[in-house]
């Protein structure tokens, strides 16, 4: 994919000509994109989405640029194209581009998930639970994509371009792609589970689904019994240090947990946590009640779960910090990267205000006639 990436990016005149070959053919191409870059997940989905849509076009532009008639490609290119032909065409390469995409694509919406914001932490262990579920089923059932092209590979074919070989005649090449398909999904089963691991076994963490209501019983007894009571404990435990420069009084904490999954019972159940807590921290009223324990449920809340937020903040550095802008003081850097953060949209931003306030306050210099 890197390859194909520098041989379009490198030469317009390559582009312009498969551009041409893909309209003549009928077919809607995408610039083929960079595989590696920060973010990796979304650089290779892109990556291959590119790569499965123009591999039709790939196939027919490269079987003529390799066909030695033409003078304006040389014999290292007419090599190197062929080169090209023979990986796209092969049965192994197919299995291989399906098998990465179905993968992929599981790892995206972990990845999408974790760049929210707004993710609480106990949901990071079911979101993380759910792609490695779809990725063990891939184990013993070929996902979406890689079953239809070993139906299409039947018949030596993908996407209306003939394969080198007939399938029958490639049993070897199959039975390696699916031992080598099982030990790929395997390591990354291994990898997501080593990283995400202190979700599932670091006990602070797991004390926090005590404040999600999906998790609460259905009935008041086993509520008011037990429920909760060991995990606030390891949580003030932990934390106790830092409740205790926040003035918290810590003996309260067991009495006000009781009285407040009491209230979250009645009349909060039904919502979801982001909605439960909104709603709590929202009410002077239960604010002041539960004073002591809320400060628990506020450090569930500001913890962070990836460091996207914090990536994203370089590149809207990198937007208004350049070689034209280098002189911007650190106050005017941190005011335009809040505007970036926490600023309204371009459509709800009046800027009115802005202006009136520069027109009798900015300094400017005088104009030829002596006016500001």
């Amino acid at each position: 994919m890197g390859s194909l990436h520098l041989l379009f990016c490198r030469s317009p005149k390559r582009w312009l000509e498969f551009q041409r070959l893909a309209e003549a053919l009928e077919e809607d191409i995408v610039k083929p994109v960079r595989a590696s870059g920060t973010r990796w997940i979304g650089h290779r989905q892109r990556a291959l989405k590119a790569l499965s849509r123009n591999y039709a076009a790939l196939c027919k532009v490269f079987d003529e640029w390799a066909s030695g008639v033409r003078g304006d490609i040389s014999g290292a290119d007419v090599a190197r194209m062929n080169g090209y032909l023979k990986t796209l065409k092969s049965h192994k390469f197919v299995l291989h581009l399906a098998a990465y995409q179905d993968i992929v694509e599981d790892l995206s919406e972990l990845s999408a998930a974790l760049q929210s914001n707004s993710l609480p932490i106990t949901e990071v262990r079911s979101k993380v639970e759910s792609s490695t579920t779809s990725l063990k089923k891939q184990l013993s059932k070929p996902a979406k994509r890689l079953d239809e092209v070993l139906e299409t590979c039947v018949e030596s074919n993908n996407k209306g371009i003939a394969l080198t070989a007939p399938y029958s005649s490639h049993d070897n090449i199959v039975s390696s792609f699916k031992t080598s398909r099982v030990q790929l999904t395997t390591s990354i089963l291994e990898c997501v589970s080593l990283r995400f691991s202190n979700f599932a076994e670091d006990k602070t963490l797991l004390a926090f689904d005590v404040f999600d209501p999906a998790n609460m019983p259905n009935n008041i007894e086993d509520l008011t019994s037990l429920y909760g009571d060991e995990e606030i404990v390891i949580l003030y435990k932990h934390f106790e240090i830092l409740l205790n420069k926040q003035e918290c009084e810590i003996d309260n904490i067991p009495k006000e947990w009781l009285d407040l999954k009491l209230d979250i019972f009645r009349h909060y159940r039904k919502l979801n946590m982001s909605d439960l807590w909104r709603s709590v921290l929202s009410s002077p009223d239960k604010v002041k009640r539960y004073k002591n324990v809320l400060h628990l449920v506020e450090i569930m809340l500001v913890i962070p779960t990836a460091t996207a937020q914090m990536e994203r903040q370089f590149s809207f550095i990198k937007r208004f910090l350049g070689d034209w802008r280098f002189s911007l003081t650190q106050d005017t850097i941190e005011s335009l990267l809040r505007i970036c953060v926490d600023g309204p949209s371009c459509e709800a931003f009046d800027p009115e205000r802005a202006v009136a306030k520069w027109q009798v306050q900015a300094a400017r210099h005088p104009a030829p006639d002596g006016t500001q």
